[in-house]
């Protein structure tokens, strides 16, 4: 059974690379084959696979790719690691 859960915004922030691949990306579109979601905003690496890329861009999904949106959380993270050297243990 496929859930019909649909929302504006879908942000994946983790998976595995190609998580939404050629065998599953059917399930990001209702049974009438409108989108659950008017954009995704990749926070997680290579989540979408290249080849489906096109897929749901000519069905309507707005993608913000992971090479912009993930650039926060990489930043982020530095600095906590960063913090993390800096800061005295005692």
């Amino acid at each position: 059974m496929r859930s019909e859960i649909s929302s504006d915004i879908f942000v994946p922030c983790g998976g595995r690379p190609e998580t939404i691949n050629n065998y599953n990306f059917y399930k990001l579109f209702n049974k009438d084959n409108s989108p659950r979601f008017k954009y995704i905003v990749e926070g997680a690496n290579l989540f979408i696979s290249e080849s489906v890329r096109p897929k749901l861009q000519d069905r309507g999904i707005i993608l913000f790719k992971d090479a912009s949106t993930n650039k926060g959380g990489v930043t982020s993270s530095s600095m906590e690691v960063l913090a993390a050297l800096s800061i005295d243990t005692d």
